[in-house]
């Protein structure tokens, strides 16, 4: 983005993941200029000003006038940050991808998500890969979240709230519940003297196959064909495992019956 008459001045409030991630590109930027900085880990926030030059406040309340306020903190303080904020002028810009717009109390706001699961050591090498969702009361609102969220990517989209709730309901399905499937899987092979790098290349034939094909018409496994003796099978091996052989079946069950040969025929006749 060209330069602007003068740099848009921001606070951040928050000391987690996102606020170092937003941090990192913002003090590279030209455009904007980083104030201040509140946390509820105030050590955290002193860190971070004299790593980057800018000041730490010990309380929301004593937050200076700027532009722009960056409310990166978990989804359940999200509101009531923003309503300790005194200048309401501002515009008020949080991160999360399931809080509502409406939970901030000024008259220009917007969302900027970061739709991953965001690392220290990621940031810094690979940020302008993210993508970022931004959801705002107004164009102008819109443009400024844009020109922020760009110090980091611009690999940017413009997002309706009740879309954002459902995309991230999807990315908890595709991310956070994959994982939990791989620590029990690294479990397994750990408890039976297996390495888990066993299974990483089959990790990455579905992880690049999904690129190029609707993952609808990938399925393959036990339950997909209707062997029941292999699922037995395997059902048996997890007696001892009442939590993780509940989830094998239940996996299994939404397989079939999203699969079932005669459920197609005869949705189709219907």
């Amino acid at each position: 983005m060209d330069s602007l008459e003068r740099p848009i001045t921001i606070s951040i409030i928050g000391a987690g993941k996102v606020a170092n991630l937003f941090i990192l590109h913002l003090v590279k930027s030209n455009n904007v200029k980083i104030v201040e900085i509140a946390s509820s880990n105030y050590l955290h926030a002193v860190t971070l000003a004299e790593l980057y030059n800018f000041q730490a406040v010990v309380s929301v309340e004593l937050l200076a006038p700027v532009d722009v306020y960056l409310i990166a903190v978990p989804d359940d303080r999200i509101e009531s940050v923003a309503y300790q904020i005194p200048h309401r002028h501002a515009t008020f810009i949080h991160c999360s991808g399931a809080t509502a717009l409406s939970v901030l109390p000024s008259i220009k706001k917007a969302v900027s998500w970061p739709l991953y699961s965001i690392s220290k050591r990621f940031a810094q090498v690979q940020g302008h890969k993210i993508p970022f969702f931004i959801e705002s009361s107004d164009e102008a609102t819109f443009q400024l979240a844009k020109c922020i969220t760009e110090t980091i990517s611009h690999n940017i989209f413009s997002i309706s709230w009740k879309q954002r709730q459902y995309l991230h309901i999807v990315a908890v399905m595709v991310n956070n519940f994959t994982n939990v499937l791989y620590t029990v899987g690294a479990e397994i092979c750990d408890e039976h003297q297996m390495p888990f790098s066993y299974v990483y290349p089959i990790i990455q034939q579905l992880t690049e196959e999904i690129r190029i094909s609707p993952p609808h018409d990938l399925q393959t496994g036990p339950a997909f064909r209707g062997d029941m003796n292999t699922i037995a099978q395997h059902l048996e091996r997890l007696e001892n495992k009442a939590i993780v052989k509940k989830l094998y079946q239940c996996l299994s069950d939404v397989i079939q019956q999203r699969y079932d040969p005669d459920k197609e025929t005869n949705d189709s006749n219907s």
